[in-house]
C-alpha cells in the first residue's frame, strides 16, 4: 500500500554551505575526533544562542560526523550535504515530491485498499492525510537517494509542542532537539554508506509486508545509535545501550506512545488508528528488534541483519523467527492464478501482501485479534475497480464499485481456523450499514469444491470467505455466483517460498 514508501526528495539548491574538510589523514597535534566533536557542539550552541541557525546546524552535522563512527563502530566514507530550509518550504516541497513520487493509480489503490478493510473511513481523503502526517512535524531527515541531509531553520518561534505547554516553554530554535534528530538521521546516513538503504527498499518494492520489516530495521538501527550516543557520556561509546533487556526498549517505547497520543500534532490525531500505528511501527517494534540483535553480538548482529535483512513483520514481531537460523521462518508468497474474463475489463489497481503486523491492526478491534493474527505465514490481495461505464452497485445486488481478492495461508489448519472466525466477526461489523437490515449469514458449498463457504449479505456489500486446510480465501463487492466461483481459485493460488536478492555489501 506504499505506507513505507520513502519520499526521494530531489536535489534543489537551498543554500549552498563551504565546509572544513573532514576526511584529511590525522597529523600530530590534532584533536581527538570525540574532542573535537564536542567543541563544535560547544561552536553550535553559542551559534544558536546568536540566532545564527544555519550555522548551528552546519557545526551540529559536522559533530555527528566525528561522533557517529566512534559509536557505530564504522567510518563515515564520505561527507554528508546539508541542504537546509525553512519549515514552510520544506513542508511544500515534501508535499509536491510526495506527490510527484505516488502516481494517481497509487494513490487510489492505497485509498481503496484501507478503505475496503475497514482500516478507514469512507470520507476520508487519504491523500491529503498522509501529506499531513508526512509533513507536519518533520525535523529533518537524510534521503537515501540524493544523498542530502535535510535541515530546518524556523521563520519564528515554533507552535508549543505538549511538553513546551506543559513547562511553559517555546522555543525559536531548539538545539536539544536539533542535536537528536541530527544524531537518528546522520545514522542513517552512515548506514547508506555502508548498506545501500536504496537498493533494500527496491529489493522489497513487491511486498508492503517485507517493506516495513526493513524499514524496522533502517529505524530501529538508527534509534539505537541516537540512544548509544546519549549514554556515551558514561560509557565512551555508549555500549551500554546494546545490553539495555529488549523488554526494557518495549516498556519505554510504551510510555512515550502514551505521552505522544496526548501530544502529538493535528494530523497524528486525526489519522485513522491504522496510519498512526503503521508510522510509529519501525521505530517501537524496529529498535525492540534490533536490541534483540546487539544483545546477542553488538553491533557485528546488526551489521549482519542488513546483509540479510528480515523480510516480514512476523519476524520483526517474533525476533525468534528471525535470529533461528536452523528454524528461520521465511514467509509463503501467494501466486493468483489469472482472473476470469467477467474480472479483466475491471481495472487492476494493485496487488500487495498486508502482513501479520497489519493483520494484526485489521483485527485489533478483536479481544483476541492479535492471538488470531499471530499464526500469519503468508497473503495476497487484489483490489479491482469497476470500469466506467458499466452496471451500476444499485443495480447489482452485494455489488460495489470496488472489489477486494484476499488469499492467506497459516502455520496450520488451527490458525487458519481462528483467523476465519476473528476476520468473521470483524467483518460483521465493518459491512453493517448504520441504519440498515440485519446481516444474513449463511454457509454454502463453493461451486465445484468440497471446501464450506460463509456468506455475509445485507451490508454494504457481499462478502464471501472459505477456508480449506490452511488457507482462507476472501472476496468483497462481487455478486454471488462470481464470488463462488473465485473462491476456489483463490485457494489454488501457487506457494513458494518469498525471496529477495541484495548486491552485495562492500566492507571497509
Amino acid at each position: 500500500m506504499a505506507l513505507t514508501t520513502t519520499l526521494r526528495m530531489t536535489a534543489g539548491l537551498i543554500f549552498a554551505l563551504a565546509l572544513l574538510p573532514l576526511f584529511q589523514a590525522t597529523v600530530r597535534g590534532e584533536e581527538p575526533p570525540l574532542a573535537r566533536a564536542e567543541t563544535l557542539l560547544a561552536e553550535g550552541d553559542e551559534l544558536a544562542d546568536a540566532k545564527k541557525y544555519t550555522e548551528a546546524l552546519v557545526a551540529y552535522k559536522r559533530a555527528y560526523e566525528l561522533i557517529l563512527p566512534e559509536v557505530r563502530k564504522r567510518p563515515f566514507r564520505r561527507e554528508v550535504a546539508p541542504r537546509i530550509m525553512k519549515r514552510p518550504a520544506l513542508q511544500q516541497y515534501m508535499a509536491k515530491e510526495f506527490a510527484s513520487k505516488m502516481t494517481p493509480q497509487e494513490l487510489l489503490f492505497l485509498d481503496r485498499t484501507v478503505k475496503l478493510f475497514g482500516l478507514a473511513p469512507p470520507q476520508l481523503d487519504v491523500a491529503e492525510m498522509m501529506i499531513g502526517l508526512f509533513t507536519e512535524q518533520v525535523a529533518g531527515f537524510y534521503d537515501s537517494e540524493t544523498k542530502e541531509m535535510f535541515l530546518i531553520t524556523e521563520d519564528a518561534a515554533q507552535q508549543p509542542g505538549f511538553l513546551d505547554r506543559l513547562f511553559g516553554g517555546e522555543k525559536e530554535f531548539d538545539g536539544e532537539e536539533q542535536k537528536v534528530t541530527l544524531s537518528h538521521e546522520m545514522a542513517h546516513a552512515l548506514a547508506d554508506q555502508h548498506f545501500r538503504l536504496s537498493d533494500m527498499d527496491s529489493a522489497m518494492r513487491d511486498s508492503e509486508d517485507a517493506a516495513l520489516a526493513v524499514s524496522a530495521l533502517v529505524e530501529g538501527e538508527a534509534t539505537l545509535v541516537m540512544m548509544a550516543e546519549l549514554a556515551r557520556d558514561r560509557q565512551g561509546d555508549g555500549a551500554e545501550a546494546l545490553r539495555l533487556p529488549p523488554e526494557n526498549v518495549d516498556r519505554m517505547f510504551r510510555m512515550m506512545r502514551l505521552a505522544s497520543s496526548v501530544g502529538g500534532g493535528k494530523a497524528m490525531r486525526a489519522a485513522p488508528p491504522f496510519f498512526r500505528q503503521s508510522l510509529v511501527f519501525p521505530y517501537h517494534q524496529g529498535t525492540v528488534f534490533v536490541s534483540h540483535l546487539a544483545n546477542r553480538d553488538g553491533w557485528p548482529a546488526v551489521d549482519r541483519a542488513f546483509q540479510f535483512p528480515p523480510i516480514s513483520t512476523e519476524q520483526i514481531l517474533h525476533p525468534e523467527k528471525y535470529l533461528d537460523r536452523a528454524a528461520l521462518d521465511t514467509p509463503t508468497q501467494l501466486t493468483v492464478p489469472s482472473l476470469p474474463t467477467e474480472l479483466q475489463t475491471w481495472n487492476k489497481l494493485g496487488e500487495d501482501t498486508l502482513g501479520e503486523y497489519q493483520t494484526q491492526l485489521l483485527l485489533s478491534s478483536q479481544l483476541d485479534g492479535k492471538r488470531a493474527a499471530a499464526g500469519w505465514d503468508g497473503d495476497r490481495y487484489i483490489v479491482l475497480q469497476r470500469p466506467a461505464g458499466t452496471e451500476q452497485a444499485d443495480k447489482v445486488h452485494g455489488a460495489a464499485d470496488s472489489a477486494l481478492l484476499w488469499i492467506t495461508t497459516w502455520d496450520s489448519e488451527a490458525d487458519a481456523e481462528e483467523f476465519e472466525a476473528s476476520f468473521t466477526v470483524d467483518a460483521t461489523h465493518r459491512l453493517k450499514q448504520p441504519a440498515g437490515p440485519s446481516l444474513e449469514v449463511t454457509r454454502a458449498k463453493i461451486n465445484g469444491d468440497a471446501s464450506s463457504a460463509q456468506r455475509i449479505a445485507g451490508g454494504v456489500r457481499n462478502h464471501w470467505s472459505a477456508r480449506r486446510g490452511k488457507e482462507v480465501a476472501v472476496v468483497e463487492g462481487l455478486d454471488d455466483d462470481l464470488s463462488q466461483r473465485l473462491l476456489p481459485l483463490l485457494l489454488s493460488s501457487r506457494k513458494s517460498d518469498w525471496t529477495y536478492r541484495l548486491p552485495p555489501v562492500e566492507e571497509p
